[in-house]
């Protein structure tokens, strides 16, 4: 018999009925829940703020390299156009000239001579 009894108080007392203690379980387990439910909020947020950081990170990382990438190869066409200097290649550059469109170089209306 206080075996029922006892189950009926514990229904009650989830339901948030009968007897004061239950009631104050029942109100101490919803602001438990709450805070549960706000830690984990909050923990998903830092996790997501760190993923952005780490991927700002990443992208800066590849800028720099980028960045490196191509003062590395402004540096050796500037050896290269020094070494070809040396050797008495004239300006360094193997490419032709590039003119503006259109423009003819045997076209003397212009003033120029030659």
């Amino acid at each position: 018999m206080q075996a029922a009894s006892k189950a009926r108080g514990k229904k009650r007392a989830k339901k948030g009925r009968g007897s004061r203690k239950g009631k104050e379980k029942v109100a101490y387990d919803e602001e438990e829940e709450e805070e549960e439910e706000e830690e984990e909020e909050e923990e998903e947020e830092e996790e997501e703020e760190e993923e952005e950081e780490e991927e700002e990170e990443e992208e800066e990382e590849e800028e720099e390299e980028e960045e490196e990438d191509e003062e590395e190869e402004e540096d050796e066409e500037v050896e290269e156009e020094g070494e070809d200097e040396e050797e008495g290649e004239g300006s360094g550059s193997k490419e032709p000239r590039k003119r503006a469109k259109g423009s003819n170089p045997w076209d003397c209306s212009d003033g120029r001579v030659g």
